[in-house]
């Protein structure tokens, strides 16, 4: 990501951001709720036209799953809205579960993509 042509985007509440966003620069987009359904931060590659929804955890995936589940399905689901904020597909949006090996070790579920905290370097 080049960060020259990067914006950081806060947002309360629960839904999308109401401010718009240049869908042509990257953007981090910083939730300020402590229960923002589903996901704690999502970036925004806008070379490749994706968005990546990250949710990180020190334990178990299944706690957090009904929560990732509302975020991810649904007609008006906040995939939904994040995919029209962003003029993508809802194919677009890639939700990236960030934990502990062991955790993710233990995942069968093939629904998501995983980022081990061992994975990232310094």
């Amino acid at each position: 990501m080049k960060y020259t042509n990067s914006q950081i985007i806060k947002f309360i509440g629960n839904d999308i951001p109401t401010e718009s966003f240049n869908v042509e620069k990257n953007a981090l987009f910083l939730p300020q709720s402590d229960n923002y359904p589903g996901v704690d931060f999502l970036i925004w590659d806008h070379y490749s036209k994706i968005l990546f929804l990250f949710q990180v955890t020190i334990g178990s995936l299944a706690n957090h799953r009904k929560s990732k589940g509302n975020f991810m399905t649904g007609e008006g689901s906040l995939k939904n809205k994040w995919a029209t904020l962003c003029n993508i597909e809802e194919s677009k949006v890639k939700f990236i579960w960030l934990a502990p090996d062991e955790i993710l070790k233990n995942d069968k579920s093939k629904d998501s993509l995983h980022l081990s905290f061992s994975s990232i370097k310094n």
